[in-house]
């Protein structure tokens, strides 16, 4: 796995890490890398998206739609998306909104933490 994927808990909440610039090199990498995890489960696992670094515009919503085609995998449960930035906020949840899957978007990694602990258990 590249280092923006990796386990956030073990077979249970998977991390990625946006980068700054969305290249299609590296959203495809991301995903590829994604759908490798995925089908390598038993059990259906949460992704946690971390889009702070991001620096998104309104293409940005298509680009992720477009690339990240994990998100309709069969072992993925749920998404939760933080960032800290509430146009990037914005912008996931519009190039999420056709998934079937429940999404929790947070303002900062304290909350979305409590969120994961809250809902996944060791």
């Amino acid at each position: 796995m590249a280092d923006s994927v990796s386990w956030l808990i073990q077979n249970q909440v998977l991390q990625l890490t946006l980068p700054e610039k969305l290249t299609a090199k590296e959203l495809s990498s991301i995903n590829s890398d994604t759908e490798v995890v995925l089908d390598q489960q038993d059990e259906v696992i949460s992704i946690y998206i971390n889009a702070d670094a991001v620096k998104a515009t309104y293409q940005t919503s298509d680009v992720l739609r477009k690339s990240l085609t994990f998100v309709h995998h069969q072992q993925l449960d749920s998404l939760i998306a933080v960032s800290n930035n509430k146009l990037t906020r914005l912008i996931l949840l519009m190039a999420f909104s056709t998934v079937n899957i429940p999404i929790a978007r947070f303002d900062n990694h304290n909350e979305a933490h409590k969120y994961v602990e809250q809902h996944k258990t060791s």
